[in-house]
Parts: C-alpha cells; structure tokens; sequence
C-alpha cells in the first residue's frame, strides 16, 4: 500500500474529521454523490449528528411533490433545488419496497420533513390499522407498536377507523425538551404520530412518541361542549383540509354551524376546541400560512374558483375567558382562468397549487405553481402531476433526519 492510500485509509477512519470535511461542501447534491461514491463517507452523513450540523447550516428546501397514485415528482428548473431534486428522485425508493409486505398494502399518508408516515390493514382483525414512519432516502423505517387494548377501549362503537381508512393519521412536531434530550445522547431525531378516531359523542387522538415509545389516549370533549349548538350524539363528523401552523392543527369541519365549525388541536397540550372560519360554508378548500409574531394567514378557494381570499388572524381574547382565532380580510389574488386548481400544501410563506386544465378547455396545463402569501407573486415550480387531489398529495421538503435501523 502507498504511503497515499495509507493517509487516505487513516483519513477516513476518523469520522469527526472527515464530517469537517464533508460540511464544507457548498450544496446537499454534492454531500449526497460523496456519501454515494465511499462507503465511509455514507457512514459520516447519515449520522444524526451530522444531520444536526448540516440542518443547522442548510435550510429545508422544497424537492418536490409525493402523490398518492403517481409517486414523487422533483421540481423542475429553473426551481433553484431542481438538481438536488433530480438527484433525490434518482437515490431514493419511493416505491417504498424495503417496508414488509403487509395486508392490503401501505398507503402514505403523510409527509413531514422528509419522513413518511404509512399505514395499512394488516388483516389481523383490529380495527386500528398498522402504522410505520419511515424514510426513501436511506431506506429506514420504524413500525409503530399496536395500540394497547386498554387506549382503545376508549373509541366508541360504530366509528369510522377502519371504513376505507377514513381515520385521520399523521406526523406532529416533537417538543423542544424531547429534541434536547436526543440531541444529547447523539440519537436519531424523534417525532410524535397522532391516529385520530371519530366517534358519535366526541373524537379520541392516540399520540405516539418516538421517545418513551408508547402511546397515550387523549379525548375531546363531547360534540355538544365543543359547540352547544350541536347534540350530544351525532351522525358523522367529516373533517377537511388538515393544516398546521402556530403549534397547533386545524380541520374544517362538516355540517358544523357556520360560526363555529374550525376544529383545532393544540400539539402542545393536546386539546381540541373549535373557533370561527373567515367562511361561512364547510365546501370551500383551504390552506394556512404561519406568518410572524403568532400570527396565521389562510388561502381560500373554491372549487372552480378563479381566485384566492387571503386573510390574517391572531389569537385573540374573546372576553369570555377564552381564546380563538380572529379573522380578518386581507386581499384577493386572481388565477389565470381556464383552470382547476388543487391546494398541494404551504411551505416557507407559499402555497403550493396544482393548475389542471378545466373541462372543454383549449388551454395548455399550466401544472404546479406557488403563491407568495407577502407579494401575491406566482412562480413555477414544476409540470402537471395528473389527476390528484390534495389530501393525496404532500410536498416533499428537505433531506430527512436519519432513523434508527429498521425495528418491528
């Protein structure tokens, strides 16, 4: 062996070292060739302490779009991460074969700083389905413990977990103390899944965390005490347009009084009230956008809308000793006509819109544009993804924080 090859080997044998290396490149597509072309070096970058460093200096990125029945679709020049995208598209397995194969298949359902959050009927006769968090990227993945027998008994009968997975399943932030505590002990960043089951008097959300491990049954108060107007006992609760923004989740919620009919849930403290929509009817589709100093935006459409409502809220006193939401008008943004248009998600102050040509129209596909929440500008980010609708879809943003081996 040369006296090269011999620095070469002791060089990498040093994974501090050559993470100082490594963090010096100038884009994330040139740390993923290098991880690609030496297995040392994959070793180095798919450390979590390495995500931790190469987060801190890269910001998240918008790759691309996950749709449910077409796959990943990159953004497309002369989007400034069209290549770090290509090369995400050409790396990863979207496909998601390395996951067990299981009942009726695994369906995502929801994407979050690069992790997939999956589910499916495992035929096994419960009717919660089989839930993992994994990640394309490197091929990981985490298969999430049953629910305990004892948690849920605390769903009431009937109730529409398992009819045509109509539960709601999905990623939520993990706590300030919980991301210290990994970051600590040089362990994979955690997350937290909420499985959400709706039930005639009152909703019940399951909470995962990645930390302890387990689950936690947490109930909402009854329909009647969330609104008065409503009765206690109720048919079925449809919940729409799952959005994210100022430490809490926000759904529209069908057949609801027009006063009351926005459902929120804390992620912090877990629990569920209702406040005021900006709109009076629950068939409107909407999308919101976390602005400075606690504040929210929201784009509303409706379907064959040529145009986008912008309002602003904050949370306010309503003098009854309680808190809610308080919208206001802001703007109005003309689209480009000829088109339908599918709300794929928000990202960094932007909505994301899927432009399909509408019925008997002449126009060529405009396909996936944004709209600046400040400017009203609009920009293209990449071609049509075909006939999607947004709850399949979800935007694929940044590289993902590693997990741990693949565990069951």
């Amino acid at each position: 062996m040369s006296r090269l090859e011999e620095a070469w080997e002791a060089l990498t044998r040093t994974d501090d070292l050559v993470a100082d290396i490594l963090i010096r490149l100038p884009t994330l597509a040139d740390l993923g060739r290098a991880g690609a072309a030496y297995a040392a070096f994959r070793r180095v970058v798919t450390s979590p302490l390495f995500h931790r460093r190469l987060r801190a200096l890269h910001r998240p990125s918008l790759l691309g779009v996950h749709a449910l029945c077409t796959g990943f679709h990159p953004v497309e020049p002369p989007h400034r991460s069209a290549a770090a995208a290509r090369d995400l598209a050409a790396s990863a397995d979207f496909g998601l074969s390395f996951l067990p194969a299981l009942g009726s298949g695994w369906m995502v359902r929801d994407v979050r700083g690069g992790r997939f959050l999956v589910d499916c009927d495992a035929g096994n006769g419960r009717a919660f389905t089989t839930v993992a968090v994994c990640d394309p990227l490197y091929r990981r993945y985490v298969l999430l413990p049953p629910i305990p027998l004892d948690l849920a008994a605390a769903v009431q009968e009937p109730h529409l977990a398992n009819a045509e997975r109509r539960c709601d399943v999905f990623l939520a932030p993990c706590s300030d103390e919980e991301a210290a505590a990994a970051a600590a002990v040089g362990s994979p960043e955690p997350f937290r899944v909420i499985w959400m089951a709706q039930c005639p008097t009152k909703l019940v959300a399951f909470v995962f965390s990645s930390s302890s491990g387990q689950w936690q049954a947490i109930a909402s108060p009854s329909w009647s005490e969330l609104n008065p107007e409503m009765p206690a006992t109720t048919g079925m609760r449809s919940l729409f347009w799952r959005n994210y923004g100022c430490g809490s989740f926000f759904w529209l919620l069908s057949n609801f009084p027009k006063d009351c009919n926005l459902l929120v849930l804390d992620a912090s403290t877990m629990e569920f009230s209702v406040t005021k929509s900006p709109f009076g009817s629950w068939d409107k589709e909407f999308a919101i956008v976390e602005l400075k100093e606690s504040k929210l935006g929201m784009f509303v459409t409706e379907v064959d809308s040529f145009h986008l409502q912008l309002f602003c809220a904050k949370w306010q006193n309503n003098g009854e000793g309680t808190y809610e939401w308080e919208w206001k008008y802001q703007s109005t943004v003309p689209l480009p006509l000829s088109f339908k248009y599918d709300m794929l998600g928000v990202f960094a102050g932007k909505l994301y819109l899927q432009a399909r040509r509408a019925a008997g129209s002449t126009t060529r596909e405009l396909g996936c544009f944004s709209v600046d929440f400040k400017t009203s500008k609009r920009r293209k980010v990449r071609g049509v993804l075909g006939d999607e609708f947004r709850p399949l879809s979800a935007l694929y943003t940044g590289y993902p924080p590693s997990l741990s081996p693949p565990a069951i």
